[in-house]
């Protein structure tokens, strides 16, 4: 709870609530019988008023569930936030992937769609817009649908709401794959460096991007002789071990072709 004043002098015209937000159905805007059986002074309720204030709670959450559109949202959103958990996903980024599913939602964009999937594309794409590294592969394991659900989702949210959403840069995915197989920061520099070289020449364009990321930290290891398995960088980027051995000669060729 927070004191909300307008004119940020003193306590006239001021009133007490908590901020609204995406990630409730209502925006956190209504009101909600508390669930609490004491009074104002906090002295206990009898027996009759505890039932009664049973039946006010009773009816409070039937009314605000009152619409199949609310139950959607609410369940919607509470898989967003479930999963931007597992992830570890900011809250800025879930009030974004709240909205892009309100919008799905109001435009008509949910027929013929589990609501799963929709709120699965809505997080994914939030990340994207928001600049947090999160791929697919990743949100979708979190999901309760398929990859390939998901990605349909996510085709269709985005070009039905027009979102604009910049292409993901593989250097976003290197220092989570570097923590996680420990490797030194110089190696870490030189996986940046190869990766951005990578996408000035367009080796990046069409493959997967964590892949793109996998490899240039296997190539950066490889030039700064720090010993780094390939296996332990594909469990780390979740990717295959062919995906690197395809993708590391590329981006070194890329810096070759640079440093002429």
């Amino acid at each position: 709870m927070k004191l909300y004043t307008p004119n940020g002098t003193g306590d006239q015209d001021s009133r007490v609530g908590p901020a609204s937000t995406n990630l409730l159905h209502d925006k956190g805007l209504s009101t909600m019988v508390g669930w609490q059986n004491t009074d104002a002074k906090g002295n206990a309720l009898s027996g009759e008023r505890r039932q009664q204030m049973r039946r006010l709670r009773r009816w409070d959450e039937r009314f605000r569930r009152r619409s199949s559109a609310d139950r959607n949202l609410m369940h919607a959103l509470g898989e967003i936030d479930r999963m931007a958990s597992a992830l570890g996903v900011p809250d800025s980024t879930r009030e974004t992937a709240g909205a892009v599913y309100r919008r799905a939602l109001r435009d008509g964009l949910l027929p013929g769609r589990a609501v799963e999937s929709v709120a699965t594309a809505a997080l994914y794409a939030a990340s994207r817009m928001d600049g947090v590294p999160r791929s697919i592969d990743e949100v979708s394991t979190v999901s309760r649908v398929e990859q390939i659900r998901v990605e349909r989702a996510y085709r269709h949210v985005s070009r039905e709401l027009g979102l604009e959403i910049a292409p993901t840069d593989p250097r976003s995915f290197i220092g989570r794959i570097a923590s996680d197989v420990g490797c030194t920061d110089t190696t870490e520099r030189e996986a940046r460096r190869l990766a951005g070289t990578a996408v000035e020449n367009g080796v990046h364009s069409g493959k997967h991007p964590v892949g793109i990321a996998a490899g240039a930290l296997y190539a950066a290891a490889k030039r700064c002789d720090e010993s780094l398995r390939q296996t332990d960088i594909a469990h780390a980027a979740d990717v295959s071990e062919v995906t690197i051995r395809n993708r590391y000669p590329e981006i070194l060729a890329a810096a070759d072709t640079e440093d002429v």
